[in-house]
């Protein structure tokens, strides 16, 4: 393996020790979110939430979350979207696994490219997503190009027999 590489993942578990502390927190804060996100969509189905990362620091704060909703797999089908952004397999590998997150349910394969171009690409791939999946929450991550063209989508993406559309949830740290 490339040294470089070891290097960085030697510095990303060290970090992780210190984000687990962190995130507990945040954890705590996001539940309390979350409720509120909740108490906008009927309960009475199983509901379906797709999580949207696509870059390293999007998983560090998608595992916590994904840690919640195995829980309560009764009251949520919760799928993970990898869009790609951030492409390299081994590094995202490492992250899942660390991480203790399950394999992406879908991978959109965004790959590289101007940031207009990355958008794009996500944005026309998550809407087949959308289209197929029909979600009642969609939650995003951080500041990157896939949190902005993901949540562009749901924002113009309406539900049929309403007049809405699908309810984005933004998760920020730090």
């Amino acid at each position: 393996m490339d040294r470089r590489f070891l290097q960085t993942c030697n510095r990303y578990q060290e970090r992780n020790k210190k984000d687990q502390e962190q995130q507990g927190k945040d954890l705590a804060a996001w539940s309390l979110h979350l409720q509120g996100y909740l108490s906008l969509i009927n309960l009475s189905k199983n509901k379906k939430i797709i999580s949207v990362a696509g870059a390293r620091p999007n998983f560090m704060k998608l595992a916590p979350i994904e840690r919640e909703f195995r829980k309560h797999k009764t009251l949520f089908k919760h799928l993970i979207v990898h869009t790609g952004q951030h492409y390299d397999y081994l590094l995202s590998k490492v992250f899942f696994k660390d991480l203790e997150l399950p394999e992406p349910d879908i991978y959109l394969g965004a790959g590289s490219g101007t940031h207009a171009e990355q958008t794009a690409k996500i944005m026309v791939e998550f809407e087949k997503v959308v289209e197929k999946e029909k979600p009642d929450l969609v939650i995003v991550f951080g500041d990157i190009n896939s949190t902005i063209a993901c949540a562009l989508v749901c924002s113009k993406t309406h539900i049929k027999g309403t007049e809405g559309t699908i309810p984005v949830a933004h998760v920020e740290s730090g």
